[in-house]
C-alpha cells in the first residue's frame, strides 16, 4: 500500500512530493489483472467496432435523408426497409455502452489482491467466467434477432447481401454487394477480431474460458488472422472482375487491381509479421502498403467522389472546404497507419493503437459514403445501374 506522507513534506520543489507524485502516476492494474484485460480485449473491441459502424450509419443517414437523396433507388432496396437515422444511432450507442460495461465488469471481477496497486479490493472470480459469454449471447441476440420495431427488415436485407458477397464468384453483382463489401474492407482488422474471439470461446476449457492463457488464440490470430482479414477485399477484386466482364467498362478493371494492391500489402505484412528481423521484407511491406493507401487515395477522390468524371451537379454541401476538408482527412486516415506503427503502438500499445485506427477507418469510410452516394446519385460511371435516372424522393423516417 503507498502512504501519502505528511502534508507539510508535500510542497511542490520537496523531494517527498516528487517521489509521491511518480508514485501515483505508476499505479495501474496489477499483473494478473492486466493480463486479463488484454486477453479479453480483442473480444471487447470487436464489439465496439460494431456498434462503432451502425452509429456511423446512423449519422450516413441522416445526410444522405436531409440532402433528400434516394438511397433506396440506389442501393435498389425495398421502401419498407428504410430505418430512421436517429433509430441507428440509438441502437449502436446502446450495444456500445452494453460492451464497454461488460468489459469493465469483467476486468473488475478479476482483480486480485495485490499490494502496492491501484485497487487492493478483491475481486469476484466466481462470477468472471460468465460475464463475457453473456454479452456475447445478448449482442448476437440483439444483432441477430432484434425486437420487431428495430430495423428487422433492414437487418434482413443486409444478411440477404452479406450471404451474396459470400458465394461470389457464382452471383450477379449490384451496387449495394459492392458497398457492403467495401465497408467489409474498412472493418479487416474487425475480422481479425472476428477470428481471435471465436478461438477465446472455443479453444482449450477452462472455467475462465481462457483457453488463451497460454497463447493459444494470440497465435491463431497471429498465423490466420491476415487470412481472414483478406476477405472483404477477395470480395472486391471478384466483384470488379465480374462487372468488367459484364460491361466491359475499363474503370473496374483500374478498380480491380486497386484491390489487388492491397491484397499485396497485405500478404506483405503477414510475411513481415513471421520475419520480423528480415530488413528486405519490411521494407518492401512499407512500399506496398504506402503504395496501395496512394492508389485507394486517388480513387476515392478523383472517381468515387467524381472529382475528375461525371456530371456536375447539386451539392449536398454549399461550401466547397467541406470537400476539401474531406479529402484531406480521407488522406490523414489512410495515410495514419504510419503514426500507429512508428509511434503509437510504442506510447499506446498495440491494443489501444488497433483501436484507435480501427475506429478512425470506420468514420473515414462513412465520410466517403456520404459523397460516392451523392456522385451515384447523379453519376453512373462504373454502369452499376441499367438508368442513369434517379428519382428525387424524400424518405420519410421510420
Amino acid at each position: 500500500m503507498i502512504r501519502r506522507p505528511p502534508r507539510s513534506t508535500l510542497s511542490s520543489s520537496s523531494a517527498a512530493s516528487d517521489v509521491y507524485k511518480r508514485q501515483v502516476y505508476e499505479l495501474g492494474f496489477s499483473p494478473s489483472t492486466q493480463e486479463a484485460f488484454n486477453i479479453s480485449f480483442p473480444v471487447g473491441r470487436l464489439a465496439l467496432a460494431i456498434s462503432w459502424v451502425l452509429v456511423c450509419w446512423g449519422c450516413v443517414l441522416y445526410v444522405l435523408t436531409h440532402a433528400n437523396i434516394n438511397y433506396l433507388f440506389i442501393f435498389d432496396f425495398p421502401v419498407t426497409s428504410s430505418v430512421g437515422w436517429l433509430q441507428c444511432c440509438e441502437f449502436g450507442l446502446l450495444l456500445m455502452c452494453m460492451s464497454c460495461f461488460s468489459m469493465i465488469l469483467y476486468v473488475r471481477s478479476r482483480v486480485q489482491y495485490e499490494e502496492g496497486y491501484y485497487s487492493t479490493a478483491r475481486g469476484f472470480p466466481q462470477v468472471s467466467p460468465y460475464i463475457l459469454p453473456i454479452m456475447l449471447v445478448i449482442f448476437i441476440g440483439l444483432i441477430v434477432w432484434p425486437p420487431r420495431h428495430v430495423m428487422k427488415k433492414s437487418r434482413k436485407v443486409f444478411f440477404k447481401v452479406l450471404w451474396k458477397c459470400i458465394r461470389l464468384p457464382f452471383v450477379h453483382v449490384n451496387f449495394v454487394d459492392f458497398y457492403v463489401a467495401d465497408w467489409g474492407t474498412s472493418t479487416s482488422a474487425t475480422c481479425a477480431d472476428f477470428l481471435y474471439t471465436l478461438c477465446y470461446f472455443t479453444a482449450l476449457p477452462s472455467k475462465d474460458y481462457g483457453g488463451n492463457d497460454n497463447g493459444t488464440c494470440l497465435e491463431v490470430q497471429a498465423h490466420y488472422g491476415k487470412i481472414v482479414a483478406m476477405v472483404p477485399f477477395y470480395w472486391r477484386t471478384w466483384q470488379t472482375l465480374l462487372m468488367y466482364r459484364r460491361t466491359k467498362n475499363r474503370a473496374h478493371i483500374v478498380n480491380h487491381f486497386k484491390y489487388w494492391s492491397s491484397l499485396t500489402a497485405m500478404v506483405f505484412e503477414a510475411i513481415s509479421a513471421s520475419y520480423p528481423d528480415n530488413e528486405a521484407i519490411t521494407v518492401l511491406t512499407w512500399i506496398t502498403h504506402i503504395f496501395s493507401q496512394l492508389y485507394c487515395f486517388g480513387w476515392d477522390i478523383l472517381m468515387d467522389w467524381g472529382w475528375i468524371r461525371g456530371k456536375k451537379r447539386e451539392m449536398i454541401f454549399r461550401r466547397k472546404w467541406i470537400y476539401v476538408v474531406a479529402g484531406i482527412f480521407d488522406f490523414f486516415a489512410r495515410t495514419f497507419f504510419i503514426i500507429v506503427q512508428l509511434k503509437l503502438k510504442k506510447e499506446m500499445g498495440a491494443n489501444y493503437a488497433v483501436l484507435l485506427q480501427m475506429m478512425l477507418e470506420i468514420l473515414r469510410r462513412a465520410v466517403w459514403s456520404v459523397f460516392r452516394i451523392e456522385n451515384e446519385n447523379v453519376n453512373n460511371l462504373e454502369t452499376y445501374r441499367k438508368i442513369d435516372f434517379v428519382p428525387t424522393v424524400a424518405i420519410e423516417e421510420s
